[in-house]
């Protein structure tokens, strides 16, 4: 099933976001937005945002501790949290992001490519 993602990393660094489409089975990310660190002006342009990805269908999930942000738009995921089989959501999607990787079903912007390379050492640790 094809879908639209936005996933917005808060405590991890400077809160940015990402798009990407899931179709034909294969991930293809979009575009990168950074976000001022200042949380004031961070949620105005954020909210706006994330609402109007909401109305064109994408699925909005955002990496935050609290509900700054999830208290009015998306839905909260926390790497830590346990997956369905109980292993750390953050274990889980580095598997799938290796094995999607090996398939060849991952495709990165062109601009800026090797910023989203996930080296090995990430995965040894988990």
């Amino acid at each position: 099933m094809d879908k639209k993602i936005c996933v917005v990393s808060m405590s991890v660094g400077k809160p940015a976001s990402m798009t990407a489409v899931w179709i034909n089975n294969e991930l293809i990310m979009a575009e990168r937005t950074s976000y001022p660190e200042r949380r004031r002006d961070m949620e105005l342009q954020l909210l706006r945002e994330l609402r109007e990805k909401e109305e064109k269908g994408f699925i909005v999930l955002v990496e935050e501790e609290n509900s700054f942000i999830t208290g009015r738009v998306g839905q909260r995921v926390r790497l830590r949290d346990p997956f369905m089989n109980g292993r750390p959501v953050l274990i889980e999607a580095m598997q799938i992001y290796k094995e999607l990787e090996r398939q060849k079903a991952i495709k990165l912007p062109r601009k800026e490519s090797g910023k989203y390379i996930l080296h090995q050492s990430i995965f040894d640790s988990g």
